[in-house]
């Protein structure tokens, strides 16, 4: 989504019963935090195994240099794309 887009994706989200949803990822010190501006995002909106800690959405995943290549990849050949494991925002919060 455009960075235009943001506070009403947010909002919306809300709306859809998503409980003080937010763009977040991680700072410097691996901390989970609301996500700085960007041109464009990615977030986490549906996970089909909605574990207790709903930390991961909202999560941007442009914001993981792994996840973003995939994410491009994807979009530029018009197929899914794996990556490796990749750690999701709950796992490295709670570490």
């Amino acid at each position: 989504m455009e960075h235009s887009q943001r506070k009403s994706f947010e909002i919306a989200a809300q709306k859809d019963g998503i409980k003080g949803f937010r763009l977040t990822e991680f700072n410097e010190n691996k901390r989970l935090v609301r996500a700085v501006d960007h041109d464009q995002y990615y977030p986490v909106y549906y996970m089909e195994t909605f574990l207790e800690d709903k930390s991961i959405i909202g999560f941007n995943m442009a914001s993981n240099r792994e996840c973003f290549s995939a994410l491009e990849l994807a979009r530029d050949i018009g197929k899914p794309v794996a990556t490796e494991c990749i750690m999701l925002a709950q796992e490295q919060e709670n570490q």
